[in-house]
């Protein structure tokens, strides 16, 4: 699957721009005046300058922690952009201009290049590269050869022998779909290898494609039904790919699915329930990606669900509040005729009570937010269980009642709506009598457990790392992020970022512990050496340096990564 962040930010950040910035050079915009940070480069293109590019600022963190708004620069004539009043962090320098691409950062859906800057530091000399985008076109026609109209196209992006590489598409290709000759034409791809198809998949959760009925199975160039017969598109920079043509069947019908809603104790109807469903993948004990409406059940518990094609759903009750009730899944199977009187059944569920409290921190300007933080809990079982999306709302003084578990072990975690206050931990340990060494608990039927101690770790330590690259040079177009692992049991992922320029990467907001501190290659290399890892011990309130070297020497020149 393509993927699709990385568009939306592209267009966000075009569209935030002031028209009136294109008419003026050198326009700059400060972040913070008590900040006194700057950064400035040059954007190019095929070496010359470019001037009239938009250059964005952004922090780099993730979309649900809260940052400052992007500030932004219009390129002068030689391509020369100052961005001023920086305060220290982490951030992301993107140049954004229609078709052009620029250096792909494999997270959050961001583009751009990393910097990290300390209290009043200069960044000078950053060169942000653009190059043309390529293209992709061709034409969709059906088993009449009549074109296809409306269908959006979708990309995978792979390497030159056709095996899944990672996607870093620029462009939402949903954007791109045929037009009334059944025409496309996707522009601004970064060079790569691509399989080009169009419709839809039997683990797709819903279809409503087109404005003709029906669905067309997912379909490769030129008239593949896997993608192992799929062709290879190459797309160079500044390259066109043409007659990428896609030759597809019959319109398939959709089907719909109904039944209803009972009380399993009971057998009674149950009204005013929303309800969802999603195809049923790998060993049918798994609801693969699913959709629900606002749709709900009416006076006499029934369901409908339209727009479904052949293959195994599940269809269940869903609440985004929280209910004293869980779902069971009913499975079903369409095949060629619609599928009626199934059933859902809604069973009383066990519950979770206690007391949430903030760990590694007495600051009131936090422990006073604990009315504002919500708590999900998920379910590991070994049986087809029903998605859940309620969160629990914390009290002022902490308290939370989690209800309608179904058996299984529960884990809970911090939602990240409303966003999640900087700090704060996603993962949540439980404490009590009922919890094992891992912080979570084991619900049976029916149970209700209380006494709970829903525990929220807070972390203001800081890992600052350089990195060092010895024996050589990483291929082109290969970015190095930072991780950090919490030898906990179990270990939990902490923060990451991408090393910059200068091998300088900072981690903020860790949590007291100990640490595995490595880096990792974006793209992954095929071939290299072993990355190096260190351990470091974590601190509220204190910075812990880390040096890490990269040996190179041994360092395959692979042409096929």
């Amino acid at each position: 699957m393509p993927i699709l962040p990385v568009a939306a930010v592209l267009l966000a950040c075009a569209l935030s721009v002031d028209p009136a910035a294109f008419s003026q050079p050198y326009v700059q915009e400060s972040r913070a005046k008590e900040a006194s940070g700057s950064v400035s480069g040059r954007v190019t293109l095929g070496g010359k300058p470019l001037a009239n590019v938009t250059v964005v600022l952004s922090s780099d963190t993730p979309p649900w922690e809260p940052h400052a708004p992007p500030a932004k620069a219009t390129t002068d004539e030689d391509g020369r952009f100052r961005i001023t009043g920086v305060a220290k962090g982490n951030y992301t320098v993107g140049a954004y201009a229609p078709a052009y691409v620029g250096p792909q950062i494999p997270r959050y859906g961001f583009s751009g290049k990393a910097v990290t800057l300390d209290d009043g530091e200069a960044v000078e000399g950053l060169s942000v590269a653009l190059e043309r985008g390529g293209v992709i076109t061709g034409r969709v026609t059906d088993a009449e050869g009549q074109p296809v109209i409306e269908q959006s196209i979708r990309l995978d992006q792979v390497d030159r022998n056709g095996a899944p590489a990672p996607e870093i598409l620029p462009v939402s290709v949903f954007r791109f779909s045929t037009d009334d000759r059944g025409v496309y034409r996707i522009y601004g791809l970064p060079a790569g290898f691509y399989k080009v198809s169009v419709g839809v998949s039997p683990t797709d959760r819903s279809v409503r494609i087109g404005f003709a009925g029906g669905f067309f199975a997912r379909t490769f160039h030129p008239d593949a039904s896997e993608a192992a017969r799929a062709a290879i598109v190459e797309v160079t920079a500044g390259g066109e790919a043409t007659g990428v043509d896609i030759k597809v069947g019959r319109a398939l019908k959709t089907y719909t699915a109904s039944g209803r809603v009972i009380d399993a104790e009971n057998g009674a109807s149950v009204a005013g329930l929303r309800y969802g469903h999603g195809p049923l993948v790998g060993d049918a004990k798994r609801i693969g990606g699913f959709g629900t409406t606002s749709n709900r059940t009416d006076t006499e518990g029934r369901f409908r669900i339209e727009g479904l094609h052949p293959g195994r759903y599940a269809a269940f009750a869903i609440s985004d509040t929280q209910t004293d009730f869980y779902s069971e899944p009913a499975v079903f199977e369409v095949t060629d005729e619609d599928a009626a009187g199934i059933e859902i059944k809604i069973r009383r569920g066990a519950s979770i009570s206690g007391v949430a409290v903030i760990e590694g921190t007495d600051d009131p300007a936090l422990t006073g937010q604990l009315s504002q933080l919500r708590l999900i809990a998920s379910i590991q079982t070994d049986q087809l269980a029903a998605p859940r999306i309620a969160p629990a709302n914390l009290a002022p003084d902490g308290s939370f009642r989690i209800t309608g578990l179904q058996p299984g072990k529960v884990r809970v975690t911090l939602s990240e709506e409303p966003k999640r206050p900087k700090g704060l931990s996603r993962y949540v340990r439980l404490e009590g009598e009922a919890a094992d060494q891992q912080g979570n608990i084991d619900v049976s039927s029916g149970a209700n457990i209380s006494g709970v101690r829903a525990v929220i770790s807070y972390g203001s330590g800081v890992i600052r790392g350089q990195l060092k690259i010895e024996g050589g040079n990483l291929p082109d177009g290969t970015v190095l992020i930072a991780f950090a692992r919490r030898l906990s049991n179990p270990p939990q992922p902490g923060p990451n970022i991408e090393a910059d320029a200068r091998g300088r990467f900072v981690l903020e907001g860790v949590v007291p512990g100990e640490y595995e501190v490595s880096v990792i290659p974006s793209p992954p290399l095929r071939k290299g050496p072993p990355f190096p890892k260190k351990t470091v011990t974590a601190v509220n309130g204190a910075e812990v340096e880390v040096v890490l070297v990269i040996d190179l020497s041994a360092l395959s020149n692979d042409k096929d990564r």
